[in-house]
């Protein structure tokens, strides 16, 4: 299992695993065209990080990392998105060792946490990211969302 940073080259692959990963996530529908252009984005950031995990020469998972600012810690934090690993390399240990480069991550960057989130209805990911030492929280996550450009008038 090898680690790397995302290239360019692999925008495809790290689609269609986002397109995996819109199947447990209801809040966000699969649209190629905002995703190709979110990771474009997260690739030109000097504060994100985009991982994929190689398998026998193929793409076998990815996760991101976005720095924030938390005043609570004082510091730096880690948002993690996108975790998902390939459905043909499931139960192998690659989503294990994934969050173990995560963390280690963290701990290189000085990150005061990482934190996450995951769809209510996702007990498999639920019960994954209580195995790998992650505490759920008491938070409720919101958001808002603008009217489509074409509803203002």
């Amino acid at each position: 299992m090898a680690f790397r940073l995302a290239k360019e080259s692999d925008l495809p692959t790290l689609v269609e695993l986002l397109r995996q990963l819109s199947k447990v996530e209801s809040d966000f529908p699969f649209n190629a065209e905002k995703q190709r252009a979110g990771l474009q984005l997260l690739y030109e950031k000097r504060d994100a990080y985009v991982f994929v995990v190689e398998m026998g020469g193929m793409i076998a998972g990815m996760a991101t990392i976005q720095e924030q600012i938390s005043t609570v810690e004082g510091g730096v934090v880690g948002l993690v998105e996108d975790v998902v690993v390939h459905t043909s390399f499931r139960g192998k240990g690659v989503g294990k060792e994934m969050m173990d480069h995560l963390k280690a991550t963290a701990e290189v960057k000085g990150y005061k946490r990482l934190q996450l989130l995951a769809d209510i209805n996702n007990t498999s990911g639920e019960s994954f990211y209580a195995s790998q030492d992650w505490q759920p929280t008491q938070l409720k996550q919101w958001r808002w969302l603008p009217e489509p450009e074409s509803a203002i008038c």
